[in-house]
């Protein structure tokens, strides 16, 4: 959590963006839960308009060091950033009771990827018990 917010906070002085560290998470926030691991630049481009009242205000965010650009599609840099904020969104949701479809959508997709992560774990587990016998 330190890292992620001293990241943040350092662009936001960098680029002197005009809101805190909290916002700036809820922008992160949006994304993941209206658009998964990917969006559009342009699409960022309207959600960040609600923000900012600066027109290059997409170039600046694109900026951070937590994000990356290919071919106009926007993601996470790293994967688990889109599991960390992904996960800060379900406590926020569970939090203050916000619970709708795209709360449902996700996490059944994460709760998804999990069962197949454990699954996988707990194969590789079993034979190395299975080799040792």
């Amino acid at each position: 959590d330190f890292l992620i917010y001293s990241i943040l906070n350092r662009e936001i002085v960098r680029h002197s963006f005009s809101i805190n560290v909290s916002s700036f998470i809820e922008i992160f926030l949006e994304l993941v839960a209206n658009h998964g691991s990917t969006i559009n630049k342009e699409d960022i481009n309207g959600i960040l308009n609600l923000y900012f009242n600066d027109e290059n205000i997409t170039d600046k965010f694109m900026l951070n060091p937590l994000l990356q650009e290919q071919n106009g599609i926007i993601k996470f840099r790293y994967d688990f950033l889109y599991n960390y904020f992904i996960v800060l969104y379900f406590i926020k949701s569970l939090k203050t009771h916000q619970i709708d479809n795209d709360f449902i959508k996700y996490f059944v997709i994460y709760m998804t990827e999990i069962i197949y992560f454990l699954k996988i774990q707990l194969s590789f587990l079993r034979r190395m018990i299975l080799s040792k016998i």
